[in-house]
């Protein structure tokens, strides 16, 4: 019984690999099991990284992980979904960035017009008014972002 939870843990371990590898690498832990070893030499891939190691990166980026799907699925759809939504967190993340900014810079004009007189016509509503558009677009974007990365995560 010991030996089938072992084989069980190294296929959920494993499951990134191609299934032949799994069952070569459960051959390996059964013979490891058979001369008493509790640990196996790990299969190792050197030089390149293959594309589909990536594309399996950015697909479970955007979801949740199930071995379960992966043994049955060992291909690379959902790559160009993971790398969307990736990428589309690091838009929203620059956009509450670019609004933080834009508020402070809007905060620091309004701070300076009874010297500067930049904008002689308008009052304290309208610098109001602006300013509070910048803290809600930030609000918005830093809400989404975070929904996302909690998805994501």
């Amino acid at each position: 019984k010991h030996l089938q939870i072992q084989k069980t843990a190294s296929l959920r371990r494993n499951c990134s690999y191609a299934p032949s590898k799994l069952l070569k690498d459960a051959k390996l832990a059964e013979e490891a099991a058979k001369k008493g070893k509790l640990t196996t030499i790990e299969h190792r891939e050197k030089e390149k990284v293959p594309l589909s190691v990536y594309g399996k990166y950015f697909s479970n980026a955007a979801r949740k992980f199930d071995y379960r799907d992966e043994l049955k699925h060992a291909n690379n759809n959902g790559i160009g979904f993971g790398i969307f939504v990736i990428v589309f967190e690091g838009i929203l993340l620059v956009l509450a960035q670019a609004f933080d900014t834009t508020s402070d810079i809007w905060l620091s004009f309004w701070s300076e017009e009874s010297q500067k007189n930049r904008f002689p016509e308008q009052d304290d509503q309208w610098w109001l008014m602006v300013w509070s558009i910048f803290v809600v677009c930030l609000g918005i974007f830093a809400f989404c972002s975070s929904a996302l990365f909690g998805y994501l995560s």
